[in-house]
């Protein structure tokens, strides 16, 4: 938000309306066929409850191997990226609220 701040006060990029990270709020990832490191990646950026598990098949075959990777980073953020995150996006869309 700094840099993009500065960047605006120059005039060198346009107007978002908002803050980057107040639009990055609004983004969710999917763990599709990436590496343990990359998914501690994403949910520093993004934060865990911005995760969705993605299992990558056909490419990345093995589902039990790509979920089994999950287990390093706890039950309770295993369970936010492999169910929970998902009902809850599922629920504000059914409720006409709409989280995207």
């Amino acid at each position: 938000d700094r840099v993009y701040a500065m960047l605006r006060a120059r005039e060198m990029v346009k107007d978002l309306g908002k803050p980057p990270s107040e639009i990055l709020r609004n983004v969710y990832v999917d763990t599709s066929g990436a590496s343990l490191g990359s998914i501690q990646i994403a949910k520093d950026m993004f934060g865990v409850e911005r995760l969705l598990w993605g299992s990558d098949y056909p490419v990345a075959g093995d589902v039990q191997e790509n979920l089994a990777r999950l287990d390093e980073l706890g039950p309770a953020v295993k369970e936010r990226i492999t169910g929970q995150n998902f009902m809850g996006l599922f629920a504000a869309g059914r409720s006409g609220e709409g989280a995207l």
